[in-house]
């Protein structure tokens, strides 16, 4: 469905060859309950029905009429195929990495328990609705 923010309120079309997309996103490295080795911590994620890219290379800029605004939040939302955007990264509730790919490296990882999350994002740094987030604990020694 393509959808268009009109007045503070979200419009819809529908057509019948549009693709349903249900994006998804789960940790590869580390697992739930795992020991790590403190310092760099390796960080990999599978994401589904969503395209990762560089939050610079997917940003947008606002165009002064509203017509072209309208089609800027759809492209920048990627309303016309999979959503696209990137993973933003928290550690501990704080956060710790923007990752364009499913590969990438936390630095300074202290011992003890941690939390992890990953939430999908689109270029523009909105939330994916309903969000996409995932979890994981682990322990670095």
């Amino acid at each position: 469905m393509t959808r268009w923010l009109w007045m503070g309120a979200l419009v819809g079309c529908s057509g019948e060859d549009e693709a349903t997309y249900a994006p998804a996103l789960s940790f590869l490295q580390p697992t739930n309950g795992a020991t790590v080795p403190a310092g760099d911590l390796a960080v990999s994620i599978v994401v589904e029905d969503f395209e990762l890219g560089s939050p610079e290379g997917l940003s947008f800029s606002l165009p002064p009429t509203l017509g072209s605004w309208l089609v800027a939040t759809a492209e920048a939302h990627n309303e016309q195929g999979a959503p696209a955007g990137y993973c933003a990264l928290t550690l501990d509730g704080v956060s710790a990495l923007d990752l364009s790919s499913t590969q990438g490296t936390v630095s300074g990882l202290l011992a003890g328990p941690h939390v992890l999350t990953g939430e999908l994002r689109y270029a523009d740094g909105d939330p994916l609705e309903p969000p996409v987030e995932v979890e994981v604990s682990f322990t670095a020694e």
